[in-house]
């Protein structure tokens, strides 16, 4: 659930929060330190999803908080880290990353797929998405370690970050998959197979037209988005 829940930070940054939290110590700031590990703690509590939604129920919104933390610290140290980081230490973080991937893709693919519908019948674009993923994790690395003395270090993370921002974009559009299998009755082949019908109508209509759609219910209000008709209802948690 944490990991498909709310936290995302670009790549760099998450490459340098180790670094940071290094830098850290070195200058006995151990209050950052402290709320790190409260906060890692936190997001392993279930009790904390509780309590951060008001008792109401286990929800996740709040890890943006934990996202902020994270910029906020890489920011703070990101001067002195780049001055006096060693390399080393971004090796070591480019391990860790890559093996919290590795084990995380693991776990969806083959450990929990029947238990969240948005794993069972995966699109197409989902099937790349983590070679994809480890392949920019290590490019970012690869960027990082090459330029981080260079003098247009952060005017080239601008860059890659801009890049990273838009290929995430695109993926998240066209990756959202199926979240519940109730609001698409007979699975992904019955989507698609309701695609077509949709792109034939717009073929011979493109204007705006009433349709009835048994798959259509109060919990899918994005199901126009997802079969490609005009519709009066959408949702995202942005």
């Amino acid at each position: 659930d944490n990991a498909g829940s709310s936290i995302y930070i670009f790549m760099p940054l998450a490459l340098m929060v180790l670094p940071s939290l290094v830098d850290a110590c070195k200058k006995k700031q151990f209050s950052q330190i402290i709320y790190f590990i409260i906060g890692a703690f936190f997001l392993f509590t279930p009790f904390a999803y509780y309590l951060l939604h008001a008792f109401v129920q286990a929800y996740g919104r709040w890890e943006i908080f934990i996202v902020a933390m994270l910029i906020l610290l890489v920011a703070t140290h990101y001067d002195s880290v780049i001055e006096n980081g060693r390399r080393f230490v971004l090796d070591i973080s480019f391990a860790i990353l890559m093996g919290l991937s590795i084990y995380i893709a693991y776990m969806a693919l083959f450990v929990f797929p029947e238990e969240y519908s948005s794993l069972k019948e995966l699109l197409d674009v989902q099937k790349i998405v983590i070679p994809c993923q480890l392949a920019w994790t290590t490019a970012v690395y690869i960027i990082i370690r090459l330029r981080i003395k260079k003098k247009t270090f952060t005017h080239d993370m601008i860059y890659v970050v801009a890049l990273e921002a838009i290929l995430m974009g695109n993926v998240t559009i066209q990756g959202q998959g199926i979240l519940q299998y109730k609001n698409v009755y007979g699975g992904m082949a019955d989507a698609r197979y309701e695609n077509k019908i949709v792109e034939r109508l717009n073929e011979n209509d493109p204007s705006f037209f009433r349709m009835f759609n048994s798959m259509a219910d109060r919990d899918d209000c994005n199901l126009a988005m997802f079969l490609g008709n005009n519709g009066i209802a959408t949702f995202h948690s942005v």
